[in-house]
């Protein structure tokens, strides 16, 4: 995960987009499309608005998701009970009664 936050922001300063648009929006015009009226809607409310944040909570974000990111994947194989399972923009339902 921190791997592909860091070349998402990298990918990001280098097309002068935000990182958004890359990590949770497709690449398609669509998706893209889409993105840009998302990061518009941020930006209309002014009222009642969260304080920003610092840069040093900022890298404490950062160094969080690294964490996360480098952690052993979870066994998933051991579930006996129906469970909707997703990860990414192209899962494929896979509909299994045990």
């Amino acid at each position: 995960m921190g791997q592909l936050f860091m070349e998402a922001v990298t990918q990001a300063t280098q097309q002068q987009k935000h990182p958004k648009q890359l990590l949770f929006f497709t690449q398609t015009e669509k998706g893209q499309t889409v993105a840009g009226a998302y990061l518009k809607c941020l930006q209309e409310r002014t009222e009642e608005c969260d304080l920003a944040i610092s840069r040093e909570n900022v890298q404490a974000q950062i160094t969080a998701l690294v964490h996360w990111g480098m952690e052993e994947k979870a066994d998933l194989s051991n579930i006996s009970i129906p469970t909707f399972i997703a990860n990414g923009d192209r899962d494929v339902p896979n509909f299994c009664i045990l």
